[in-house]
């Protein structure tokens, strides 16, 4: 079964921290049930599986480590750098 998708970007809210301050922060919130739906048919899958896409994540995010519960990143088996998986 191969499943390809792109996943929801994050998009950045500016927080004002005191009144000369502000900061950008990354949201994530859209992405996620969108990663949980994935991890969920992946789950149920009876056969062999390839997931394919752009899920605009890094592997420091919480949806990165539900992703890798379930499957192997085939960057980190086998590349190094920047993309060359």
């Amino acid at each position: 079964m191969i499943y390809n998708m792109q996943a929801t970007g994050p998009w950045i809210k500016i927080y004002n921290i005191w009144r000369f301050l502000k900061i950008p922060v990354y949201k994530y919130s859209p992405r996620s049930p969108e990663i949980q739906d994935l991890v969920q048919r992946v789950e149920r899958e009876t056969l062999p599986v390839i997931v394919a896409g752009d899920f605009n994540m890094t592997d420091e995010t919480q949806d990165y480590d539900r992703v890798q519960k379930v499957m192997q990143d085939a960057f980190r088996k086998s590349g190094f750098g920047f993309g060359f998986t």
